[in-house]
């Protein structure tokens, strides 16, 4: 009886075998306007990680870099096609994301640190990678087998104000440890500089809100997409309010039009995970 069980029990290659296929499968359960969309949204992605604003031109290669910064920012161009691909999958609650965001975050991680912006690399690092490991078990556990969808939780005042608690210790303390390490990292900041003290707020916020979505998204709340665009419209503003008021030198246009991708997502998110499901519920009851 154990022989035959142990026979019958799939080997570790034929289970990753079985992870390819749902990766396979979820990429062909879009549909054609979306996956035309998805391929611009990449086509833009490669361009605005190699493009350039201050000089106005497509730098593919950069001269002026390490070999080692040469390589990360190649990488990092590339890697933003996992970046999307990600994002799209959250999308439709498919549990392939997690695969694509095992590609994404180290490799955005390295680029980070590559240009020294060890907060981010820190945050990528530590906590969405270990969050995203989590969160392969805990959606595989609460799959909707007919759709092949992660079952959403609902809204939940309780949680939310944990949330909410979640949010303002983190940003509090953020707000101080991105100046230490950055400091460790060699960097000199002033917190009685306003650009340097307005940069440690919209970060400490930013960085909240991404943290914030991604617990969110683990436990799997139907305001999941809710949540991220909040977060990367507040990117988006980190990237557009500093330079307007003279807290900055200058727009980061790869910041924003980043942002405005997943902006994008976010937006059909929000349509997928809740319009929809409305939508489909009033169907059935006509």
């Amino acid at each position: 009886m154990i022989t035959s069980i142990t026979k019958n029990k799939p080997s570790f290659w034929h289970k990753v075998k079985n992870e390819f296929v749902v990766i396979k499968d979820d990429l062909k359960s879009f549909s054609l306007p979306i996956k035309i969309l998805l391929l611009l949204l990449v086509l833009v992605a490669i361009f605005n990680s190699f493009f350039n604003f201050k000089t106005g031109k497509f730098e593919f290669i950069d001269p002026s870099l390490t070999l080692f910064k040469q390589v990360c920012k190649i990488l990092n161009g590339f890697g933003t096609i996992a970046g999307v691909i990600t994002v799209g999958l959250v999308t439709k609650k498919k549990i392939s994301t997690f695969y694509w965001s095992y590609i994404y975050i180290p490799i955005y991680a390295l680029y980070c640190a590559s240009i020294g912006l060890w907060a981010i690399f820190q945050i990528q690092m530590f906590f969405f990678l270990p969050c995203s490991i989590a969160g392969l078990f805990i959606w595989k556990r609460n799959m909707n087998s007919n759709v092949a969808e992660v079952k959403t939780t609902p809204f939940e005042w309780k949680e939310t104000l944990l949330f909410l608690g979640f949010f303002i210790i983190v940003a509090f303390f953020a707000f101080y440890e991105f100046k230490w390490i950055n400091q460790l990292a060699g960097s000199k900041i002033d917190y009685s500089n306003s650009k340097d003290l307005s940069k440690a707020i919209f970060d400490a916020i930013t960085s909240c809100l991404l943290m914030t979505g991604q617990v969110v998204q683990l436990r799997r709340k139907n305001f999941t997409m809710l949540t991220w665009l909040i977060a990367d419209i507040g990117m988006m503003l980190s990237a557009i309010i500093p330079p307007s008021v003279g807290w900055a030198d200058s727009y980061d246009f790869n910041v924003i039009i980043m942002t405005t991708i997943f902006v994008i997502l976010a937006a059909y998110g929000i349509f997928r995970w809740n319009i929809l499901p409305m939508i489909e519920a009033r169907r059935k009851k006509s």
